[in-house]
């Protein structure tokens, strides 16, 4: 893949999201618990420090740097380019320069760059199932630093607030991408769109239902996955 279609793809991805409002008024009834669910931390206004947008923006313009070394590995390649071109640095120092601090610029691109590695997880979730899914999802370290995994009384545990965070911008990146490449016919997007939103509730619900515990999580989730 070219450097032009690598342009046209992130100008896909930014005008979707400079646009993703529009989503409230065309959801259906089917719709509508996932749309909500991503416009709940939507700001009404856009602030100085640009909440909410600095991550879907940053993940846009790095999501599909990697087509131009492998297209075949987009995520593994894009993630690997923003150490290599040192993205990761400039783009920490925007984030500093937007007022936060050295700690939460860290932390947001940290979530960036797992959002990067993991553009697509819907279809690797729905492939090999879930219980699968979040054993390589556990097993990454970005992703283990950032939702705080730590052992304590003999059990490994995780943290509520930023396993929340982490599904729910690994589901609106995913909302952002099903509208600027769609899957054909546009209902097939909207059910992969559902599908991930049902994966992300089912972890949601399986968290909580283990105290945020690993080996909890995944025991309920491989009694769901056996259950159907």
């Amino acid at each position: 893949m070219d450097a032009g279609t690598v342009v046209e793809s992130v100008n896909s991805l930014l005008h979707t999201l400079f646009n993703i409002d529009q989503l409230k008024s065309k959801r259906s009834r089917y719709m509508a618990s996932a749309v909500d669910y991503v416009f709940g931390p939507f700001p009404e206004a856009v602030s100085e420090d640009l909440a909410w947008w600095r991550i879907p923006v940053l993940w846009a313009v790095t999501a599909r740097i990697g087509a131009m070394v492998e297209p075949q590995a987009i995520p593994v390649k894009s993630r690997a380019l923003m150490d290599e071109l040192l993205l990761s640095k400039a783009m920490k120092e925007t984030l500093v320069s937007l007022g936060l601090s050295e700690g939460s610029a860290a932390y947001e691109l940290l979530l960036v760059k797992i959002l990067v590695s993991l553009q697509g997880w819907g279809e690797k979730a729905a492939g090999e199932g879930l219980p699968l899914f979040a054993e390589d999802f556990f097993n990454d370290p970005d992703v283990g630093a950032f939702i705080g995994i730590n052992e304590f009384d003999g059990r490994v545990w995780f943290n509520k607030e930023s396993f929340e965070t982490l599904l729910y911008w690994l589901f609106t990146i995913s909302v952002i991408g099903f509208v600027a490449f769609p899957m054909g016919k546009l209902r097939v997007s909207t059910r992969a769109l559902l599908d991930n939103y049902r994966h992300v509730i089912t972890m949601l619900r399986a968290a909580e239902d283990s105290h945020y515990s690993v080996s909890g999580f995944m025991d309920l989730l491989a009694r769901i996955n056996r259950s159907g």
